[in-house]
């Protein structure tokens, strides 16, 4: 037996950074190569469509039922089919369904089980030409009274596949009032009029495990105080009487935080009485796979608690490990954030959730607690219940008025209608798009109707179809279509505001505002941050504005830094650039999504809370230079200026933000800290870290910040004819509340003459103030982007000094040089040197390469064209030079008699 090192549930858990929070599993293999079910495992169940299965001859397996009704004909052929030589036995027959329109499904006899354990199941399926169908295998849980009381799917199942093992599970509902397991098989049409296909299953099996819980001590496991969290693990149906949990705490990365093993404290219970009955305490200690000492062959429970030493705020995930073998070890993980729960939430943005699938996905009453914690302030939610015998109104109508009690606003989704009334008024099961169910007025009234009596006066905003629906594109007189529609609903109360899903690449259908007050937009693939910006933009005008549709990179595909820096910056796009909302478009997707079922986070959950709460309620106001380089974006927030920083490569950014005690740094992950306290040039300046993911800097000063984007010299670009005198002006406008006066001192490269250096300057409250100043370029000064600082000494409520930072260009733009130089093979150093003509005048320049310690080199330039003439240098054993700097002087000959200056390092 290989027994479990130090550390090693690190390795053993070995779970990927997905956010997923997995039910209990064992690490083992199958016991053969056509199930799924591990050696460990008890089977309880198993089903292989043979003599035994079929002991009446009819073709049919002893003690399953199949569905008829409306959608679900009785001429679509569910049989055991004849034996199938690619099976491994000969004899061996399948479960065959015969799609010929409609749907299909068919159920095993109710398997009595026990909540005291998970519970996995396996199968083998295969499909021919399933056009149009999807078919999924089910595990659903009955109670004592054969009431549904949980269901979970296999993963769908289209087109053609080969004979392939499939499993779902391990699974345990947590309810303990399960008694009963039934598997089934279910095959739905997906697109209207799908006839053929062929899907055939075999080999089932079902299979019992001991089952391993981990919950923590808040709601969502979500905490303010990081001293707060307690892990519990809860284990149940084992037979051995001694056990421990070996712990672990790992960050978002699953970087390692802390270890530790706490003994269970072990119960004997009576497993036909599911817990109940005589029952006693057993002391901890290691767990083996063979008998107990005392011989005690009874079921078993435990439980053990763990407070993990959690550093301070970001995403968690605490691993469990119950035994020493690593073949036989159970394992299971849950997440935990800690969070700062914001006071006095903004009651504007722009972000929210759309949940497809509705209580499918996370109860109303969860959703109604989780939604203004996660930074929501819109949500989209499905306003027809899949469920027969159930009206959601109601409900929808209490989480409706509490979602706008804090600010949250609802839209209800027209997207899935129930499927008993999509037979009978459509003729078809299958999911439907929305044009064609809101195709005859008599039909879709019907449906619309008793939503519209219960919320028309608690719901404003009305989606058809779900986000990315897009039947309606090239839809028939469309605007009278949809004014149909909304004159209907608005019949019930208050104004009806509809809103359609389109294509960002297709065009729009006419005005918006119309009939439909926004488009839902979206894109498959999904866009970037930057073509998102691109698209927003276009969208011009008042009331124009689309929602848009957000989906993060897949968790599976990408690392998580990728996906927390693009959902960021998608999100900082779509409210720098314009959308009226942004949805992000399922939050209980596995690969995509922010939460888990039960309302526990994913990762990215805290990202997104993070650009969310930081936006709500902000206005953009624009870029400012920094230092080092560093992309931003500024916005103004109840008095204070909100700065969103983030660059390819890593740095440190030094600049004068506002009072050091107000300032604060938060990454995307919620940690806050207080940037270092630095000096340039004597100003006192915040020095802070930025890197690829965006980090937030809040409490910076909104006049300072202000000052610094509004700021602008009238010229950006010199000529360096030679003793050419120029002149240009700062202007800026004073943006304290308060009439000001002070100093500004002009920084510039020692190559530049300015006259004058510093100048005073008054100004009332919003006045806008003009400094000119002359400026004559020596002939070294280089050419290109130069940078220029501005010092500010201000004396308003109190004294202000900081800096503004710009680029002005050295050379017109008609003509460039652009330099690179690299070592080669032999040790020499080539220096390509490229002209850009960017007019249709010809340009003759002489050219010199000054290298350190060694003699010029000259090239010229005759008549360059418009486009690019390149020439090279060449210098011998250059391996000296490799990191210094090279200088190209360029004079030209004739015209301007300009002088460009570009200095160029040597590449490795």
């Amino acid at each position: 037996m290989k027994r479990l090192a130090p550390l090693a549930i690190l390795s053993i858990l070995a779970i990927p950074s997905t956010g997923a929070s997995p039910p209990t599993t064992v690490q083992t293999t199958a016991a053969d190569s056509h199930s799924a079910i591990p050696s460990e495992a008890t089977v309880i169940y198993e089903c292989r469509f043979d003599a035994a299965t079929d002991r009446n001859w009819d073709n049919w397996p002893d003690g399953w039922i199949r569905k008829s009704g409306p959608g679900y004909p009785r001429y679509v052929l569910i049989s055991m089919d004849e034996p199938d030589a690619t099976l491994p036995q000969a004899d061996d027959r399948t479960l065959t369904i015969a799609m010929d329109g409609g749907a299909a499904f068919a159920q095993s006899r109710p398997i009595a089980v026990s909540p005291s354990y998970a519970y996995m199941l396996s199968y083998r399926m295969c499909a021919e030409g399933l056009a149009g169908h999807r078919a999924v295998v089910t595990l659903t849980a009955f109670d004592a009274n054969h009431q549904v009381r949980g269901q979970i799917e296999s993963s769908p199942v289209r087109g053609d596949r080969a004979w392939r093992v499939g499993a779902i599970g391990p699974w345990s509902t947590g309810d303990t009032e399960v008694r009963y397991l039934a598997v089934g098989i279910h095959v739905v049409g997906e697109k209207p009029g799908a006839l053929a296909g062929r899907i055939r299953i075999d080999d089932i099996r079902l299979a019992r495990l001991p089952r391993m819980t981990l919950e923590a001590n808040a709601a969502f496991h979500l905490f303010s105080n990081p001293s707060d969290p307690v892990v519990t693990c809860r284990v149940s149906g084992i037979t051995q009487s001694r056990g421990e949990v070996r712990f672990a705490l790992v960050d978002e990365r699953s970087r390692p935080i802390a270890e530790t093993t706490v003994p269970l404290e072990m119960t004997a219970i009576d497993d036909d009485a599911r817990g109940a009955g005589n029952a006693h305490a057993v002391p901890g200690g290691p767990i083996t796979p063979s008998a107990t000492e005392d011989g005690d062959s009874r079921v078993h429970s435990g439980v053990a608690a763990w407070r993990p030493p959690v550093p301070g705020a970001g995403f968690y995930r605490v691993l469990a490990v119950v035994g020493d073998d690593e073949a036989s070890a159970m394992r299971n993980e849950t997440t935990l954030a800690i969070v700062r729960f914001e006071g006095n939430p903004s009651r504007e943005g722009i972000f929210g959730w759309t949940v497809p699938r509705g209580e499918q996905d996370i109860p109303l009453k969860s959703l109604a607690q989780l939604a203004p914690i996660a930074g929501l302030h819109w949500i989209k939610f499905p306003v027809w219940s899949p469920n027969e015998g159930r009206s959601p109104a109601d409900h929808l109508a209490w989480f409706a008025e509490r979602m706008g009690a804090q600010g949250i606003e609802f839209v209800g989704m027209f997207n899935a209608p129930p499927e008993r009334l999509s037979r009978e008024l459509l003729g078809d099961a299958g999911p439907l798009p929305t044009a064609l169910v809101f195709r005859e007025p008599e039909v879709w009234k019907q449906l619309v109707n008793p939503i519209m009596t219960r919320l028309s006066l608690k719901v404003r905003w009305w989606q058809l179809g779900a986000d990315q629906d897009a039947s309606y594109m090239g839809y028939p007189n469309l605007a009278a279509h949809i004014a149909e529609i909304r004159e209907h609903l608005e019949r019930f109360g208050q104004e009806a505001r509809i809103a359609i899903a389109w294509n960002w690449l297709d065009e729009k259908p006419g005005a918006v505002p119309g009939p439909w007050a926004r488009l839902t937009c979206f894109a498959q693939p999904a866009f970037t941050a930057e073509e998102l910006s691109e698209y927003l933009r276009s969208e011009t005008g008042e009331g124009r504005a689309p929602w848009v549709v957000l989906e993060p990179l897949r968790s599976g595909e990408h690392d998580l830094a990728v996906r927390a820096r693009d959902l960021a910056l998608r999100m900082l796009a779509a409210h720098r650039d314009g959308a009226s909302a942004a949805f992000l478009a399922d939050p209980c997707d596995e690969a995509t999504g922010l939460i888990h079922a039960d309302g526990t986070p994913r990762e990215l959950f805290i990202p997104w809370r993070t650009v969310s709460i930081h936006l709500a309620g902000a206005k953009y106001l624009g870029e400012m230079r920094l230092p080092g380089g560093s992309s931003n974006g500024v916005y103004e927030r109840e008095g204070e200026a909100v700065i969103v920083v983030w660059n390819d490569q890593a740095t440190r950014e030094s600049i004068y933000l506002g009072a050091p005690d107000r300032v604060r740094r938060i990454d995307l992950w919620g940690r806050e800290s207080r940037p270092d306290e630095g000096v340039d040039a004597g100003n006192p300046t915040q020095v802070f870290d930025v890197g690829r993911e965006p980090v937030f800097l809040v409490g910076a000063d909104l006049a300072v910040a202000k000052v610094r984007i509004g700021l602008t010299i009238d010229k950006n670009a010199f000529s360096t004819a030679l003793g050419e005198d120029h002149v240009a002006t700062i202007q800026f406008q004073n943006q304290f509340p308060q009439g000001v006066s002070g100093k500004v001192t002009i920084h510039a490269p020692r190559e530049w003459s300015v006259e004058p250096r510093q100048v005073a300057f008054k100004a009332a409250a919003e006045e806008r103030v003009s400094l000119p100043f002359r400026l004559i370029l020596r002939a070294s000064a280089a050419s290109g982007e130069q940078p220029v600082r501005i010092d500010f000494d201000v004396r308003a409520d109190t004294s202000y000094r900081f800096s503004v930072h710009r680029m002005i260009r050295v050379g017109l733009e008609d003509v460039s040089f652009e330099l690179s130089a690299i070592l080669d093979d032999n040790g020499g150093v080539v220096v390509e040197q490229q002209l850009v003509n960017k007019t249709d005048a010809a340009f003759s320049f002489n050219c010199l390469l000054f290298a350190p310690d060694m003699p010029a080199q000259r090239r010229q330039v005759l008549n360059a064209a418009r486009g690019r003439r390149i020439d090279t240098y060449q210098i011998r054993d250059g391996r000296a030079l490799t990191g210094k700097t090279l200088w190209m002087r360029a004079e030209e000959i004739g015209g301007k008699g300009r002088i460009l200056n570009y200095p160029v390092s040597v590449s490795p």
